[in-house]
């Protein structure tokens, strides 16, 4: 447990970047309906 308040939320600020990033990947991924994720596959 870090003591510090402030390098308490520097650690922790990649951990949430990571975690928004996951999540944006995966309402992507359920956003599209399976025949536009295998259209975007071919193009990529």
């Amino acid at each position: 447990m870090q003591k510090n308040p402030e390098n308490y939320n520097l650690s922790v600020s990649g951990f949430l970047a990571e975690l928004d990033r996951m999540n944006l990947e995966v309402r992507d991924y359920l956003w599209l309906h399976p025949s536009q994720f295998s259209e975007l596959r071919r193009t990529a």
